[in-house]
């Protein structure tokens, strides 16, 4: 049984990998300080897992150590049901799900619980030496909300090297494991963002402020900008840079390898540099890993963040292997085929309307001819017969080009009423855009795109 000193404990380190970070954990917010509680009890150097005892008095935040009734009710229910749940863990085509503890347990009349780790769980916590995210017990041991630790960590997994972290509403929801719980954007904001960042903000080391990003009048993302929190300061010790983990692709490779750029176009030479601080060689590799336009974008919101990142090619490799704008690019991306599509049904509809207009002054000067070449004929069934002549003179005219025009408006809404089926898969579509961030990934989003494209603008069919 392992002890450590309690009234020392809020100043023990945290320490998680960011895979963990980035997992869906369906934990309550009592499950989540058991968690803190027991990370917190991890020494430097510990090899395995020990059994621990965590006081109840912590884990409710309260000064009396001494907890009964509903409180230790509630703990225990906690930890009975955080011994059967489980983090889930997803990486491109591969996932994985791992219980956090194996043993949870307690006696009614004492005043603490002992619980365990899973041994599934030694890679994610212990001997960590990159790819991890680590804060003091300190700056979250005062939450009481449910979302806040979860959100104060995917901020922290990039503070300080990186002061900004953009998610995908999907993917918030599904790291929070929302489902299909505040579907509305200002419900999701009112009940989870804002209530866990004045947590954030009253009682840890960082201040977090939330930006909207929207694809037309719908908001699809977010963007948390994170700072000092100047009316908290608390002491840490030295951080480890743990953001950015140590460079083996070979796209990345090319930035240390010190090439001869060669020779540059116009359009690309910015002061001998692409972007001001790739060369081309290095430029051309991650294109050939990376989809150029991804590329061309994440340099450009690179530069407009200014000076404050010292190693912009290093970043740079960074944003586009983790997919760090992938959701902004994503959303240009749609915006610009909307427009496309938009421009080309309007194209349609006048181009039949104008068949439309056309028909009738064609007829009209076709009977005129008839009436005046036939205009002394008596008998009204040849008069009518030659009319049927003549109508069919101006159909074999006009019935090809409208037949065409008719089964091309009706082939295009056809396509369009299909692809709209995809609208409920969109998302599904878009998240593995997000994870893949490769140019193939367009064949795969064109169907979600067109139904995207077609539930906005529809399709105005003239009607004579």
């Amino acid at each position: 049984m392992k002890r450590l000193s309690l009234e020392k404990l809020g100043n023990y380190k945290i320490v998680k990998s960011n895979k963990v970070v980035n997992s869906r954990q369906p934990f309550s917010a009592t499950q989540q300080r058991i968690i803190a509680l027991m990370c917190a009890r991890i020494q430097h150097g510990d090899q395995d897992f020990f059994t621990y005892d965590i006081p109840i008095h912590e884990i409710i935040g309260s000064d009396r150590e001494i907890v009964g009734g509903a409180d230790y009710k509630r703990v225990k229910e906690a930890a009975q049901e955080l011994a059967e749940s489980a983090i889930h863990i997803e990486e491109e085509d591969r996932w994985a799900s791992y219980s956090f503890i194996t043993m949870a347990k307690g006696q009614k009349g004492k005043g603490f619980i002992t619980v365990r780790f899973s041994s599934d769980m030694k890679p994610f916590l212990l001997g960590l030496k990159e790819k991890y995210t680590s804060y003091l017990l300190k700056n979250v041991n005062r939450f009481k909300r449910q979302y806040s630790i979860r959100i104060y960590e995917l901020c922290k997994q990039y503070y300080p090297n990186i002061r900004t972290r953009e998610l995908s509403l999907d993917v918030l929801r599904n790291i929070l494991c929302l489902e299909s719980k505040y579907p509305k954007f200002e419900n999701l904001r009112r009940y989870v963002i804002e209530p866990s960042l004045k947590e954030i903000n009253s009682f840890s080391d960082i201040q977090v402020g939330v930006e909207k990003i929207k694809l037309g009048r719908k908001v699809v993302a977010i963007k948390f900008i994170i700072q000092k929190n100047e009316k908290y300061v608390v002491p840490e010790p030295e951080v480890i840079d743990t953001t950015f983990e140590p460079i083996s692709d070979p796209a990345a490779l090319a930035l240390n390898a010190g090439e001869a750029s060669p020779q540059l176009h116009a359009d690309e030479k910015v002061s001998g540099l692409i972007g001001g601080f790739l060369s081309a060689t290095k430029y051309n590799r991650f294109i050939k890993t990376y989809e150029k336009g991804l590329v061309d974008f994440v340099i450009e919101r690179i530069n407009e963040k200014g000076d404050g990142i010292k190693n912009k090619g290093g970043y740079l490799f960074k944003c586009l292997k983790e997919g760090y704008y992938n959701t902004e690019y994503g959303a240009q991306i749609m915006a610009r085929e909307q427009q496309q599509r938009k421009v080309q049904m309007h194209q349609e509809e006048l181009r039949l309307k104008n068949l439309y207009k056309r028909i009738p002054k064609e007829w009209d000067a076709v009977r005129n001819q008839i009436f005046s070449k036939y205009d002394e004929m008596t008998v009204a069934e040849e008069a009518l017969y030659v009319l049927d002549e003549a109508e069919n003179v101006v159909s074999v005219k006009f019935m090809e080009e409208l037949e065409e025009l008719i089964s091309e408006k009706d082939a295009l809404s056809a396509r369009l009423d299909e692809q709209i089926n995809f609208r409920a898969e969109f998302n599904k579509l878009r998240t593995i855009y997000i994870k893949e961030h490769n140019s193939k990934d367009y064949e795969i989003l064109e169907a979600g795109v067109a139904g995207y494209a077609k539930s906005t603008y529809g399709l105005k069919e003239y009607k004579g």
